[in-house]
């Protein structure tokens, strides 16, 4: 959830979120979207979307695209709004993984995704939670 105090522009009122308006969203908004993208599974006799991606799972894709595309670890944390120790601590080994691998451009990476899905390639997620491409 949001720290206290986080609020958006598409808030009705601009307030404060509250519990309860970051539940409404999650619910009514993000787990369509994440439905839609074929990130959740449809149960017909709940009529109900299921699965475990969550909207952080994002944060985690961001890094890793950041980090693929050879993005100054600096950038990374100010993007992720966190602090470089808290960057390597988390993502250590993704970094290390990119040693001597040249850069993947955000936008490929996008794209190669987006390809093996719609060739219904599987794709899975990695230690971090994010949806890797097959």
């Amino acid at each position: 959830m949001p720290s206290p105090g986080w609020s958006s522009p598409g808030h009705s009122t601009g307030s404060v979120w509250t519990k309860s308006d970051w539940d409404n969203w999650r619910n009514r908004g993000f787990t369509k979207a994440a439905g839609a993208a074929g990130l959740l599974d449809w149960d017909t006799e709940s009529e109900t979307w299921i699965g475990d991606f969550r909207p952080y799972d994002l944060r985690h894709t961001c890094a890793l695209l950041m980090i693929r595309a050879h993005v100054p670890p600096a950038d990374v944390a100010a993007q992720l709004g966190t602090s470089l120790e808290l960057l390597f601590r988390t993502y250590a080994h993704s970094i290390e993984a990119m040693r001597g691998r040249p850069p993947t451009p955000i936008a490929d990476a996008i794209h190669a995704a987006r390809a093996s899905a719609v060739d219904g390639e599987p794709s899975t997620r990695d230690s971090q939670g994010s949806i890797q491409a097959h």
